[in-house]
Parts: C-alpha cells; sequence; structure tokens
C-alpha cells in the first residue's frame, strides 16, 4: 500500500513538471522577446526618419531657400530709391575695396535662408527705415580673409537720446566677427564663446559705421578673430574715429558637421 502510494506521488510529480514546461514554453512562444521588440521598434524609427527626410527634401528642392543674385539692375534700382545705400555705395573708402581685384562684394544676408530671415533680430525685428536701413554691404579680402561691414544705424535704435544703444552695436559687432571666422572652422560653423568689447567713443543716430574684422588665431575647432568700429567719415578713403575695439572667440560644435547641410547655401 504505502509503494502504491509513493508511485503515484512520483507520476503526479512527474506530469505537474511535464504541464510546467509546457505552460512556459507557450507562454515564450506568444510573448514577443525583448530582441523582437527592439527590432520592431528600430524599424518604425527607420520609416518615420526615412519619410521625414524624403519629405524635406522634396520639398526644399521647390522652394527657394537662398534669394536670387543680385543683378545690376537690381543694384541700381537700390542705389536709386534708398539714399543710405547710394551714400555707402558710393562713398571713396568703398570704392577703394571696390578696385581691388582680392575684394569680394556681397550683401550680409545673403547667406540668410528665406524662412530664417524674419525671425531673426537683425534682419526681422531691427531692419527697416529709421533702424538698420540699410542691408550691410561686406567686402571681403579672399587671401588675407579680411573684412569690411558698412552700415547705416537709424533714429529708433537710441540707448540714449541721439545715442545708439550699445547692444544693438555689440549684436552688429558678434555678427560681423563671427562670419568673418567661419570659413576658418572645418565645418564652416559655429557659435561665439567669449565676445569682448571696449567702447571707445557714442556712436551717433542717423549716421554710417564701418567693422573691419580679421582672424589672428586658428586651432581646429576654435577661432579668433578680432573687430574695431569705426566712424564712416564724410568723403573720405580711410577710417578715422574708433568708436569699438572687439575680439571674439568662434567654437564649432561636435555636432555641427551634422547639420550644416541643412543650412548651407553651398
Amino acid at each position: 500500500m504505502k509503494s502504491q502510494s509513493l508511485n503515484f506521488l512520483r507520476q503526479a510529480s512527474r506530469r505537474l513538471n511535464l504541464l510546467n514546461r509546457t505552460t512556459r514554453h507557450l507562454s515564450t512562444a506568444a510573448t514577443p522577446t525583448a530582441e523582437s521588440k527592439w527590432y520592431v521598434g528600430w524599424r518604425k524609427w527607420l520609416v518615420a526618419g526615412t519619410t521625414g527626410v524624403t519629405g524635406y527634401l522634396i520639398g526644399s528642392s521647390n522652394y527657394p531657400h537662398f534669394p536670387h543674385p543680385r543683378d545690376a539692375a537690381a543694384i541700381q534700382h537700390e542705389i536709386d530709391t534708398v539714399p543710405e545705400y547710394s551714400y555707402i555705395y558710393n562713398h571713396p573708402f568703398t570704392k577703394k575695396l571696390r578696385a581691388d581685384p582680392n575684394i569680394i562684394e556681397s550683401r550680409s544676408h545673403d547667406k540668410i535662408p528665406l524662412l530664417h530671415r524674419d525671425n531673426m533680430l537683425t534682419t526681422g525685428l531691427l531692419s527697416g527705415k529709421g533702424m538698420l536701413t540699410v542691408e550691410p554691404i561686406v567686402f571681403r579680402n579672399k587671401e588675407t580673409g579680411q573684412c569690411f561691414f558698412f552700415y547705416h544705424v537709424g533714429t529708433k535704435l537710441d540707448g540714449h537720446d541721439g545715442i545708439v544703444h550699445g547692444g544693438l552695436l555689440a549684436t552688429l559687432i558678434d555678427e560681423g566677427l563671427t562670419r568673418c571666422g567661419f570659413p576658418y572652422l572645418p565645418s564652416k560653423y559655429g557659435v561665439t564663446g567669449n565676445l569682448n568689447l571696449n567702447y571707445k567713443a557714442p556712436v551717433h543716430a542717423d549716421s554710417y559705421i564701418v567693422l573691419e574684422t580679421s582672424v589672428t588665431e586658428v586651432k581646429g575647432r576654435k577661432v579668433v578673430v578680432k573687430g574695431h568700429l569705426h566712424a564712416l567719415p564724410e568723403n573720405k578713403p580711410e577710417l578715422s574715429t574708433l568708436l569699438v575695439e572687439s575680439d571674439v572667440v568662434l567654437v564649432e560644435p561636435k555636432w555641427a558637421k551634422y547639420v550644416t547641410w541643412l543650412i548651407s547655401k553651398d
């Protein structure tokens, strides 16, 4: 009797173990493994990313991100209709620069995508009559990298009555120094790491100013640029009154090489 009871218990135990193994097998087969879940998630992100990039490329191919180059007729029209631009364009100093075969003349906003302009401080909010009246004119020496930026500051940019706000000057200087330094960075794009300004004289409202910039140090993803802001003298081919001394340290972020293709004109 005792022997029969032991045999019954052994058989029941074996059947229970078999049932447990079968249940675990069926449960494992019915439930996706962690690896299969990862694969499904990765595949979804791949499809979404591919769709997004394809949509961007199709859309961007049909949208003029940058303005068309100005022809002679457009330049002449601006000379005839905008007195401030005519003054800068025909000034003895700009004529002197234009005569140098190493100098390339351009406009400061040419490399800013059209979609971005209204949202940027100097090309949107502060651009227009009484403010930054003229889109800055830029002269760059293709051999030395030296740049000259010409501005007209209107009567609506004061910090004190009749004196242009120092913060605005800092913004113009920062933009000019960075544009001068960008070509020397590996991906041609960077951010301001440190900006130093030394104000020498007040800038009067409704006046013309010139920012002279030059690169002084290039080291990997870091570039140092110095600048001098001058008053544009009346009918003289040389710069005179020094208004602000400045220098900037530009740093290229490690991620810059992955995104510059989205915003580069070239």
